[in-house]
């Protein structure tokens, strides 16, 4: 409405338990630690196989180095999480 005035401020007389300084106020200051793990190690496995490379198309030199884990993960009715252990070759 045209020349009223807003609604008035009105200020408390005195503040109850409005204190500069919380007992939780270090606990908001201090940075919280992220746990992060592996999602790996909570994965249980079905069952494993190892995928073989054709050695005829491997370089007469390629050695033998180990096996990378790939999980991969599928869900039919029941679950099937296979870890495929690959061959992995070096050649010099």
């Amino acid at each position: 409405m045209k020349g009223e005035k807003g609604q008035a401020k009105i200020k408390a007389k005195n503040q109850k338990g409005f204190t500069s300084n919380h007992s939780s106020e270090k606990e908001r200051q201090t940075p919280k630690k992220e746990n992060k793990g592996s999602k790996k190690a909570g994965i249980k496995i079905d069952r494993e196989e190892i995928l073989e490379y054709p050695q005829e198309l491997l370089p007469a030199e390629a050695q033998f180095k180990g096996y990378e884990e790939v999980i991969i993960q599928d869900i039919i009715l029941a679950t099937d999480n296979v870890l495929f252990r690959k061959e992995k070759y070096y050649s010099p």
